[in-house]
């Protein structure tokens, strides 16, 4: 089976979903994928999908704007073939970035590990340095094409547009989870 060229491989991202409590989450960043989702109340059954996400913002099925991803690396099973669902789309509920070591030391020093709130445009910030995902797209797309594609800016001014168009979205920062470490990070059901 052939694969098709993601519906926007600009907008792919370096990402996981996970569905935890009722809640999609959007799992940006870094830290191990199964310890952030169990520091968040989830278990490795929650993961959606895992390395790559292309998002999409769009009006919901009552009209109002709302953040969707699915499962892409920059190629898509056809839908017509993609009978798993793999490639379906979620709509998001929670965006949050999971920090690295050195940057989760550096913003809570000696404080408890919590999860924090952020607008989309830090998050967007954040994403510049972390790979693009959406290498399966380089096979079907002229090069210069890719490498538009691949502008990790491109990314970061999306996320910073969610501020005005989903101004409710819950964004969050989460410490960095590592292998082996307890879940450190609570649920906060205020979100």
């Amino acid at each position: 089976m052939d694969l098709a060229l993601s519906s926007n491989p600009t907008l792919i991202f370096a990402a996981d979903l996970a569905s935890v409590h009722q809640r999609i989450w959007l799992l940006l960043g870094h830290s191990d994928l199964s310890a952030t989702v169990e520091s968040i109340g989830g278990t490795s059954r929650d993961i959606i999908a895992q390395g790559g996400v292309c998002l999409d913002a769009r009006l919901d099925g009552d009209g109002k704007p709302a953040l969707f991803g699915r499962f892409d690396r920059g190629a898509v099973i056809p839908p017509a073939a993609d009978t798993t669902g793999i490639h379906q789309w979620h709509r998001i509920d929670v965006l949050a970035y999971c920090l690295n070591e050195e940057t989760t030391a550096r913003l809570f020093g000696d404080d408890r590990l919590k999860m924090r709130s952020a607008r989309p445009s830090v998050l967007g910030r954040l994403t510049t340095a972390d790979p693009y995902a959406g290498t399966w797209a380089q096979a079907l797309m002229p090069e210069a094409d890719y490498r538009r594609a691949a502008d990790p800016r491109k990314r970061a001014r999306f996320l910073e547009k969610l501020e005005n168009a989903i101004p409710g979205l819950p964004c969050v920062l989460l410490p960095f989870q590592g292998y082996g470490n307890q879940a450190i990070v609570t649920l906060d059901p205020s979100l």
